[in-house]
């Protein structure tokens, strides 16, 4: 596996040894090469790669002077860590890092990778708040680097789209890339008189707050309100998980634990073992049930799907179930004096139609990672 490295990164490289240009074959292209440069991000050092075959990016963020004594395990552990997160099969990662075989070090040799790693850097600043404490590797910017498009060779392409299809020439079978443990999930509206839900596959590993990006997309909310999970474990709660930082004023006096929904991911608290309630608007105070069905060990993709659902949700701002018996009552009467008045109203507030295909595509295009 060849690094090539930046004359900025080369100054820190005090441990290892640069092989000279004329002692090694370059190949721009490669997908066992990755450009490399080191970078301060708020003053803290860290170094940024990017993969030569496709633009991949790995981030190792607040790098000691220990860990630079020991940077060739911590890239291949980066790597590791960011391709299991991308939810590849252990056999197939397992595979790629035995044919990329030893890590060496060398001078960088493209100008225009080199421009994609400076902008790297900006997104870098821009998500920092967001990044896993105490870890070095940062696999979930890596996740949405590898969604954002790049220019390669004149056209743009979407840099784990061509990793998953480089690896693809691993497989000896018609299975997948991908293995994610995966839940399916039924989100139902806690209403007396209307049966609106959604049954939804979500990935193990994503946030909270991913989640409830997901619950926005597929009941059609405009995420304009507070929200926040509650999660039990039979009768007992034992966590709130809020959307902001308000939610640890409660933290003085609750018996339960108080975090923040981009800091705790859905694995952390199963719904196979936890009842999990969602609450939108706490006005309106829309709660919404969600309900284990099933695990799915080896899902074949890496995203959030919309398997099916049932009914309108409400309008935004409508005054709870109460305000909606009411909106419907004066809508369904155009005689009625405050007809003109609701229409008005409600007209830029009010749900689509339940339209599955149209919720996938809006899903495909949310990431759902861990920077929502």
């Amino acid at each position: 596996m060849q690094i090539q490295c930046t004359k900025k990164l080369l100054e820190q490289l005090k441990t290892v040894n640069i092989i000279p240009d004329s002692n090694v074959a370059v190949d721009e292209k490669s997908i066992f090469s990755w450009h490399a440069n080191f970078v301060t991000i708020n003053r803290h050092k860290s170094i940024i790669l990017v993969n030569n075959h496709n633009r991949y990016v790995i981030l190792l963020y607040k790098i000691s002077k220990k860990d630079m004594k020991n940077i060739s395990e911590l890239i291949s552990n980066a790597i590791k860590k960011a391709f299991s997160t991308e939810g590849i099969r252990n056999d197939i990662i397992d595979r790629y890092l035995s044919e990329a075989k030893a890590v060496v070090y060398t001078k960088y040799s493209s100008r225009s990778i080199l421009s994609t790693m400076n902008s790297v850097e900006d997104e870098a600043w821009y998500y920092e708040e967001e990044f896993l404490v105490g870890q070095v590797s940062q696999p979930y910017f890596s996740q949405v680097m590898g969604d954002a498009l790049r220019k390669i060779d004149g056209e743009y392409y979407k840099p784990i789209e061509l990793l998953l299809e480089y690896l693809k020439g691993y497989i000896v079978d018609k299975e997948s890339v991908l293995s994610v443990k995966s839940y399916q999930l039924m989100i139902r509206m806690d209403l007396e008189d209307y049966n609106v839900w959604r049954r939804i596959i979500v990935p193990e590993d994503i946030t909270f707050r991913a989640l409830h990006h997901a619950i926005q997309i597929v009941f059609d909310w405009r995420d304009c309100h507070i929200h926040n999970f509650e999660v039990f474990q039979g009768t007992a709660q034992v966590a709130y998980i809020g959307s902001d930082e308000d939610c640890y004023e409660y933290s003085n006096f609750m018996e339960f634990s108080i975090v923040l929904d981009n800091k705790v991911f859905l694995g952390e608290y199963s719904p196979e073992k936890y009842n999990i309630v969602y609450h939108y608007d706490s006005g309106d105070n829309w709660t919404h049930d969600i309900v284990f069905e099933k695990v799915i060990e080896d899902y074949s993709k890496k995203e959030t799907i919309c398997l099916g659902g049932e009914g309108e949700r409400p309008p935004e701002d409508v005054g709870g179930e109460g305000g909606y018996d009411e909106y419907l009552k004066v809508i369904s009467d155009p005689k009625h004096p405050d007809y003109n008045f609701m229409i008005d109203r409600a007209i830029d507030q009010k749900a689509k139609e339940f339209d599955l295909e149209n919720i996938n595509v809006r899903l495909k295009h949310n990431i759902y990672k861990l920077f929502v």
